[in-house]
Formats: C-alpha cells, sequence, structure tokens
C-alpha cells in the first residue's frame, strides 16, 4: 500500500525525460515540444494506472483524484485521449480505435473521462482489428494524455504524403470550430492539395485565410523532415496562434511496394506486348541482378518481382531496388540519379558512410576495380559478342520445324544474357565517366553543351546510320532531277529495277543490309523493322534532305586550360567518358540487332500456329506470352488436342483480341510516375494549357508542332519544326537533326534524344505526360531550363 500512495502517475509532456509508460502518441507530443512546435499544456496518466486499476480500482482512483488536484488547474476544460503502448507504432496506428472525450471540466468529470479510456481497451469493436495482429502485438498497455482545450476559430488536420495514393502531396483538411466537425456526418471540410511548392487544389468557397494553410502546410513539411517519416497531423488555430495537439505516422503507406516507371521510359519505353513482356522482362531483370549481386553480395532480388506492367506499361519495382541502395547508405532513387533520369535534391548527401557500408567495402572496392578494368576488356568481349550472333541464320527460319524454331529461340535467349549485362553497366559507367568530366569542365568555365567528345570515328559510324545517311542524301541530291522525281514516286521494287544508277543501288542495299534491324523502337521486336519496309529508308533519302554541318566552334580537350592539379584526373575521366560513349552505340546496336532476331523466329513459329487454324493471323502471336505459346508448342496441334487443353482454337484467337483491344483502350491514358501497391490508381486525363517534363538540352525554341508516331510521317518534318516523339531510340536521329526542339514522351539525360540534341544544340524535354496527344501545327515554345512546353492558342501559319 505504501508504494502505491508513493506512486507519482501524473506526467507533464513537456519535462525532459518522458517514462516509457507514457505512450506512444504522448512521446510523439514529447518529440514535438523538444522542436520548438507549440503543443497545448498536456499531461499524461501512465499505463501504470491503468495497471493498477485492474487490481486495485478504489485505491488507484483515489491517488489519481491527489494527483490531478494538485497538478491541473480544474477549471480549465480538457480533451482526454488515449496513449496506447501500440498506438501510432510504424506498422499500426490505431487511430480512432479509442475513446476521445473533448471539453471536460472538473476532476469527476476527469477521472470519468481516464476511465472511460481504460475501459475502451477492452470495446468489442476493438477485437476485429486486433485479430488482424500477430499475438505479440494483441496485448498493449493503455496511458492517458490529458491536454487543455484551445478554443479554436479553425481545426484541421494535415498529411505530409496523400494516404491513399501515396503521391508527394500535402493534403489539409479543415474546419471552423472543433476538430470534431472533421468527423461529424454531413459535415464536408474544406480540403488543400500541394503538390512541392504548388497549389493544385484550393477550395473555391473556403473563408479560412489562406496564409493559414500556407503556415500549416510548411510545418507539416518541416516536421516530416525532422523525423524522417510521413505524417499525419491534428493542429487547431485560436484565431492568434496554431497549436499541434496530435502527430501520427501515416502507417497506411508502410510495407506498400513503390513502383517508378522512370527508369522504364529510358529502358522499356511505351507499351509493351505480352510476349514481348515475357522475354524482356527475364532477360532484362536478371542482368541487372546479376550486377547487383555483384555489387553486395547474395540477396533476396527476384527477376519476376522486379517489374510489374500497368495498363502495359512497365515500372519497376523501386522498393525492392531501394533495399539495396539503402544497403549502401545511398537514396532509394540512386539509380534514377546514375542514370540521369532525376536530378540529386537539393543539398542531398548521394553517399552515407554507416557500419553497413564498412562491412561491404571490400565487395564494393573489387566491384569498382573490375568495373574500372571493363575498358581493357570490352572491345574483346564485344568481338566474342558480335561472334555470337553472327551464327544465326534468320533467314532461313520459315524452312524449320517448330523443335528447331525453339531451340534457337532458346539459344538466343541464353546468348542475349551477357549482351542485357553489358547493354546496362555500359551506359552507367558512360554516365559515371561523363558526369565526373563535366565536373572539371565546369571548373575550367566550359559549357559541357559545347564540348567535342571526337566521336567522328570509323567504330562509330560503323553503328550509327546518321553519316551513312548523309552521304546517301548527298548522293541523291546529285542524281539527275528526273531520276530524282522518278525515284520519289516509286515503290523500292521499282527502285531496285530502275536502270542507270546501279551504284546508288547498291549503296542503298548495303544501308539496309547494315542497319535494316533498327526500328521506330529497339525494344520492341514486333515492330517492323527497316529490312521489312525498306520503302521507309528510300524515304529518309528521298524526302529529306541533308543537314549541313553545325558552323559553331566546337571545343577540344587541347584547347582547354585545366589547372595543373586537375588536367591529369580530367584527361582520364575525358578518355573513358569518349571511350564508353562509343562502347555504349557499340553494345546498343548490337543489342538491338540481336534482340530483333526474336521477330524472326517467332513469326515462322505463328505461321505454322496460323496454318493448324490456332491463330488468325501472325501477328496475334505478340499478344500471347511465352509460357502460353510453349503450352500450345508442347501440344498435339490436332482441334482435339487443343479443344482439350484451351477450348475451342478460336478461344486463343479472343483472347489475343481482346489483349490488342485493351492496348488500344488505354494507348492514351496518362500514367503516374510513381504507383503504391499492386493496383494503378484512376487517372487524370485533364487537358492543361502547359506540359512539363526533364529538361535534358538547354535552349528555346517556338515552332509547329510535328507528332511523329513512326517512321512513316518522317516526310512532314521540316526545319526548324518542333519534333515530339513517344520515346527515344537510335532510329529517330535522322529527324533530329532537322529539328527545332524535341519533346518525348519517354527518356532521361542520356537518352538518344537528349544526346543527340544537345549535340545539335536544339532545346529537348523528355518524360512528357501527353506530348502525343499534341495536335500538328499547334504552335509551342519549348523551354530547355525549365522542361515546360508552353501551348499557344493560335495555330502555326504552315500547312502540314
Amino acid at each position: 500500500m505504501a508504494s502505491l500512495l508513493n506512486k507519482q502517475f501524473l506526467h507533464p509532456i513537456g519535462s525532459r525525460r518522458l517514462p516509457d509508460t507514457a505512450g506512444n502518441k504522448a512521446h510523439n507530443l514529447h518529440r514535438l515540444i523538444k522542436k520548438g512546435i507549440l503543443v497545448p499544456k498536456t499531461w499524461v496518466v501512465g499505463w501504470e494506472a491503468f495497471e493498477r486499476y485492474a487490481h486495485q480500482p478504489t485505491q488507484t482512483i483515489e491517488l489519481l483524484r491527489r494527483q490531478l488536484r494538485r497538478t491541473l488547474d480544474l477549471t480549465k476544460i480538457y480533451a482526454v485521449r488515449s496513449s496506447a503502448s501500440t498506438e501510432d507504432q510504424l506498422e499500426h496506428s490505431f487511430a480512432g480505435q479509442f475513446a476521445t472525450i473533448l471539453n471536460v471540466q472538473g476532476e469527476s468529470s476527469i477521472v470519468e473521462a481516464i476511465c472511460s479510456v481504460w475501459a475502451s481497451a477492452f470495446s468489442p469493436n476493438l477485437q476485429p482489428y486486433l485479430e488482424k495482429l500477430p499475438l505479440e502485438k494483441r496485448k498493449f498497455q493503455m496511458a492517458v494524455i490529458l491536454q487543455e482545450m484551445v478554443h479554436p476559430q479553425v481545426s484541421g488536420i494535415s498529411f505530409s504524403r496523400n494516404p491513399i495514393s501515396g503521391d508527394e502531396e500535402v493534403i489539409i483538411e479543415a474546419v471552423h470550430g472543433e476538430g470534431t466537425a472533421l468527423v461529424q456526418k454531413g459535415v464536408t471540410p474544406f480540403r488543400w492539395v500541394k503538390h512541392q511548392t504548388h497549389w493544385i487544389s484550393i477550395p473555391e468557397d473556403s473563408s479560412i485565410d489562406k496564409s493559414l494553410i500556407d503556415q500549416v502546410a510548411e510545418l507539416t513539411c518541416q516536421i516530416s523532415a525532422w523525423f524522417k517519416m510521413d505524417v499525419d497531423l491534428e493542429w487547431v488555430y485560436d484565431g492568434q496562434r496554431l497549436f499541434w495537439v496530435q502527430m501520427r505516422e501515416i502507417t497506411t503507406l508502410k510495407n506498400l511496394t513503390i513502383y517508378s516507371n522512370r527508369i522504364a521510359k529510358e529502358v522499356l519505353p511505351g507499351m509493351i506486348k505480352p510476349l514481348i513482356w515475357s522475354i524482356n522482362i527475364p532477360l532484362v531483370n536478371k542482368a541487372w541482378i546479376k550486377l547487383l549481386t555483384e555489387l553486395v553480395g547474395k540477396n533476396d532480388l527476384r527477376f519476376d518481382d522486379l517489374a510489374k506492367s500497368f495498363h502495359y506499361r512497365a515500372y519497376f519495382n523501386l522498393t525492392s531496388l531501394g533495399r539495396i541502395w539503402q544497403a549502401l547508405g545511398m537514396p532509394l532513387e540512386s539509380l534514377e540519379i546514375l542514370m540521369g533520369i532525376l536530378p540529386p535534391k537539393e543539398g542531398q548527401r548521394f553517399f552515407k558512410i554507416s557500419w553497413k557500408i564498412l562491412r561491404l567495402m571490400p565487395r564494393m572496392l573489387a566491384f569498382l576495380t573490375d568495373k574500372w578494368s571493363l575498358a581493357d576488356r570490352f572491345e574483346i568481349d564485344y568481338r566474342q559478342l558480335e561472334f555470337n550472333f553472327e551464327g544465326y541464320d534468320w533467314r532461313s527460319v520459315q524452312k524449320m520445324g517448330l523443335p528447331a524454331l525453339l531451340a534457337e529461340i532458346d539459344r538466343l535467349e541464353a546468348d542475349l544474357h551477357d549482351l542485357a549485362y553489358y547493354n546496362i553497366i555500359v551506359p552507367i559507367l558512360m554516365a559515371i565517366y561523363s558526369s565526373l568530366f563535366t565536373r572539371y569542365l565546369s571548373r575550367a568555365g566550359v559549357d559541357p553543351q559545347q564540348f567535342d567528345y571526337e566521336l567522328d570515328t570509323s567504330a562509330y559510324f560503323e553503328v550509327v546510320p546518321d553519316n551513312s545517311l548523309k552521304e546517301l542524301q548527298q548522293d541523291f541530291s546529285r542524281l539527275e532531277l528526273s531520276i530524282q522525281e522518278s525515284i520519289k514516286s516509286s515503290n523500292f521494287q521499282e527502285f531496285e529495277e530502275h536502270p542507270g544508277i546501279s551504284a546508288f543501288q547498291e549503296k542503298v542495299n548495303g544501308f539496309i543490309e547494315r542497319f535494316g534491324h533498327l526500328s521506330d523502337s529497339g525494344n520492341d521486336f514486333s515492330a517492323v523493322p527497316w529490312r521489312e519496309k525498306p520503302e521507309l529508308v528510300l524515304n529518309l533519302i528521298t524526302q529529306l534532305t541533308a543537314t549541313p554541318e553545325k558552323t559553331a566552334a566546337r571545343i577540344r580537350f587541347e584547347n582547354i586550360h585545366f589547372p595543373i592539379q586537375h588536367r591529369i584526373l580530367a584527361r582520364t575521366f575525358y578518355l573513358r567518358a569518349r571511350k564508353f560513349r562509343l562502347y555504349r552505340e557499340q553494345v546498343s546496336s548490337l543489342y538491338t540487332y540481336a534482340y530483333g532476331l526474336f521477330r524472326p523466329y517467332f513469326l515462322a513459329v505463328a505461321n505454322q500456329l496460323t496454318a493448324q487454324g490456332i491463330l488468325s493471323e501472325p501477328d496475334q502471336v505478340f499478344y500471347l506470352y511465352r509460357d502460353e505459346i510453349q503450352e500450345i508448342l508442347e501440344h498435339d496441334y490436332s482441334k482435339n488436342a487443343i479443344q482439350t487443353t484451351f477450348g475451342l482454337p478460336q478461344d486463343i484467337q479472343a483472347l489475343a483480341r481482346l489483349r490488342k483491344d485493351e492496348m488500344r483502350d488505354c494507348r492514351d491514358l496518362k500514367l503516374p510516375a510513381l504507383i503504391y501497391g499492386e493496383v494503378a490508381r484512376p487517372l487524370d486525363n485533364r487537358d492543361l494549357d502547359k506540359l512539363t517534363g526533364i529538361p535534358t538540352s538547354r535552349g528555346y525554341h517556338s515552332g509547329p508542332v510535328k507528332v511523329v508516331a513512326g517512321l512513316e510521317d518522317s516526310a512532314k518534318i521540316q526545319p526548324g519544326d518542333v519534333l515530339v516523339i513517344p520515346y527515344s531510340d537510335i532510329g529517330w536521329a535522322p529527324l533530329i537533326a532537322r529539328a527545332g526542339a524535341v519533346i518525348a514522351e519517354s527518356g532521361g539525360m542520356l537518352s538518344h534524344s537528349s544526346i543527340i540534341a544537345r549535340e545539335h544544340q536544339i532545346p529537348a524535354v523528355v518524360s512528357v505526360t501527353g506530348a502525343m496527344d499534341l495536335q500538328d501545327l499547334t504552335l509551342v515554345t519549348v523551354d530547355g531550363f525549365r522542361g515546360e512546353i508552353l501551348l499557344h492558342k493560335e495555330k502555326a501559319p504552315f500547312a502540314v
């Protein structure tokens, strides 16, 4: 009994140290007070009173009364709230599960309210909630908060992040008077939404002072940054001061997978058909896992977990990848930053030393040493990879039986694994070396966009079509005008039969032989390559005149006066950046060629399925997944066998048609950069008067839009037009050379369109949602500094 009489149950929240028995909600308020945030005077009844009350109710209440009389001003009005041991934890907030009593005054009323909060711990309504928790989480202790009531003019809540979608936006809801109105039936609060620095939703009829909402938003972000978590806050305003009465972590976003399409826009842009997905994802993701395993050792990454398709678009699992980067003390978005897709956040430390880093240091040093030496062995490896793919006789696939076709497809997949790895690591190393060298250029006062990497080598032109195409355009311009006009009106067969131009015909066919594997998208082997539509190549030669060389002088390394202490490293990184720019084009070209070999092999399979009546046309094979095709091929081709396995042959055809229709229907959907959870949120397709994206080549340009979905549209591009393309691929290079500016729906700093635009010194903005919805001849201004596209109301005075 003596120990009970001496026990202190009531503790001020603002005390230097708060006992562990105060509960999580009280500790969160204590954290706010320590940061200087204004919180009403608050006390907490520790959960030892809750425990004692169960065994000695009368004595506990008597002692509690004495402490209340001695500590509180009982003439004031209080809010009485729960502060349970499990409440507001990382996984579970228990928000709204326990009793809250407002406007409590007087000793007896306060004691009664405390007992009501204790009683809510045993409420039958709580049991279904508890049953969802592990057994060790179901038992908890109950502390109680006593907080002086503020007489509010305005009450509200604020979220540092959208708790439903996970979007990085501050959400604020507020009402006049007490906050109880926020949960009363029939009362709709005013709502504000702020994305970064911009309010994207403001209530039109609110009489609440906007400066108060600005203050709430600013402090909400500050509190979130202080505690490094997304927070849900409750606040009240008494007409003079802003008080914060509760803080909890937003638990709805915990254990929620985050998917990002920023990397996908660079490496897997556009819509992806089922067959392409089932080949590409294992190929690419296994290469990523190999790279990451080299870096951090054994991990739990799985290739089929690293990416997910939303509306037939690829999204990478940022949560899984983020675990790797965070293990290295790096930000969640490290890969996107390394690839030049995202800029580092202001003041962000890209690398933090920790014990985990020290533990991984030997492996990381071995990794860095191995990748530094990659430059010494790449050319040997590249020649071996070239040799591997010379053995594929794709021209004879129609003569092969199904077993031989499947064996070749399996062999092609195996041979592509090493190449896929190089297709990832080489661009990353190029980005790193280029970034390091750019720093030295900036220190020397040189604009990186004016620097000449001197890639005008025979090795470079062997894999990039620009120079060969320009020579063909010049050769065409030297032909007699009558012959030029005749060729322009001819199809390709007629061109090949045209008399008197055998040397030109031989060069054109040589160009198609060398670059005929290119298409509108090197990541989609269902895309028709140039060799299957030679008229496209002929149009590129005959409809576009050769672009004159830029007259602006380019700065070379030997003309730059680096400080003596910088020159050696600057030269080292320059040579590496230059070398890996060439390597990037070589490996990209070979990968495009090798990956494109899947097309003739699968079309040969499709032709046999079509002949059997399983498909209605060969193109349907691209709308089936690889395992579906495998299952079809493992059974007899008689209709009875197909009926047993799948139903009627028309069922497979219907499935392919269904997916094709789905892709058509969601073609114009505008997807967010990030998706939280396994389901894409509803999409917003509002028309805007300004589009935004990532600026990747500086400058300004105004001109008419020309939307080019494929090279079939190339003839309409005139010098100075604003070229709008769906994604970046090497095949677009000839068109970018004619444009005054480039807008792409996909891409990043190191996409083909960005690099080519910088080389041609024209502005470029990429990752522009809705770009392909623009109409031809719309007059726009492209701001290559801010990443904005301003849409003018008038049309450009030109004809298509």
